[in-house]
């Protein structure tokens, strides 16, 4: 006796594309809107204020990633 997963497969995919457009949405805003801030703050403040910005970057990374690792994994 053989299952058919057609209607498997078209539920798995529907349900992977219906959470990943709004991640890459995200990701996209996210994006954006470091360029435009970059732009912003290299116009007023100039190169301290982009070098700044880049120092800090890194570490705001790692207090989102070890937030986005304990509220996931919790």
């Amino acid at each position: 006796m053989q299952v058919s997963l057609k209607s498997t497969d078209v539920n798995i995919k529907r349900t992977f594309w219906r959470y990943a457009f709004p991640s890459i949405a995200a990701m996209l805003v996210n994006g954006i809107y470091q360029i435009v801030d970059g732009i912003f703050i290299g116009h007023y403040l100039g190169q301290q204020g982009l070098a700044g910005v880049n120092m800090v970057w890194p570490i705001i990374y790692v207090i989102a990633g070890l937030g986005l690792m304990i509220g996931m994994g919790a």
